[in-house]
């Protein structure tokens, strides 16, 4: 199969919005599970949403393909700039750890859970920035 890549769509900063919106309710939602696998899972979802957030409010969407969430995390890395680099190369880890406790048996840690939640926040709260950015910006007018 062929790798996904991004499409030209319509930017629609309301979509991105509500997608940062329903990531914040994965993230409040980890707060409540019972295992960290879970928890971890959601907090995922929940940054997966907020990249997919960035990118459909410059009017860009990770197409159909394989490795659609490494595309999806390279095309935001992109987007965000040179500051959250390093936060994105972590996404990228967490992407892996993410597939290991989806498709086979492997456990989260406290540690890891906890490093997870930090980066989903910072990751949700970046995002966020962002798209109120393309909201604001006389582009988007």
């Amino acid at each position: 199969m062929i790798d996904a890549t991004t499409e030209p769509v319509p930017a629609d900063v309301n979509e991105a919005a509500r997608k940062i919106a329903q990531a914040m309710k994965h993230a409040e939602s980890a707060e409540q599970c019972v295992d960290n696998e879970s928890a971890y899972i959601l907090l995922y979802s929940a940054v997966h949403k907020a990249l997919a957030a960035v990118l459909i409010s410059i009017g860009l969407r990770v197409g159909s393909g394989e490795r659609g969430h490494v595309v999806l995390i390279r095309e935001a890395k992109k987007h965000l700039g040179a500051e959250h680099a390093a936060l994105l190369s972590r996404l990228d880890r967490a992407r892996r750890k993410r597939n290991s406790v989806s498709y086979e048996t492997e456990q989260i840690t406290d540690g890891e859970l906890v490093a997870m939640k930090h980066d989903a926040m910072l990751t949700l709260e970046t995002a966020g920035r962002f798209v109120q950015e393309q909201k604001t910006s006389p582009a988007s007018d």
